[in-house]
């Protein structure tokens, strides 16, 4: 919510010893947030559901992100550019008959 900053917390603990959250969700339910932070080593996730947060977001998933970054950092292919050779002692050969040749 814009309304704070952290979400409020009951005088309940949970099963970590933490207090519980009161949010006006409950578990299994579906909302949308931005991701601010990935922490994948320690399974941690940062993320805003504010309104102001959400209109800057880019709706992607992880395995879309993680695709377009190793296709920015892939090396560009070469395209083929066919030649035409036109000098009198240049001939175009299988593969097996220059090796012949060259023996």
């Amino acid at each position: 919510s814009d309304k704070w900053a952290q979400a409020p917390l009951s005088h309940e603990l949970d099963e970590r010893g933490a207090p519980r959250p009161l949010l006006p969700c409950a578990e299994g339910d579906q909302i949308s947030v931005k991701v601010l932070h990935l922490d994948r080593a320690q399974l941690v996730v940062e993320c805003a559901c504010k309104q102001s947060e959400l209109a800057t977001s880019d709706h992607r998933t992880i395995l879309q992100a993680e695709r377009e970054e190793k296709d920015r950092s892939a090396p560009v292919k070469r395209v083929y550019q066919p030649r035409r050779i036109g000098h009198p002692f240049f001939k175009n050969v299988p593969l097996e008959e220059a090796q012949r040749e060259m023996a």
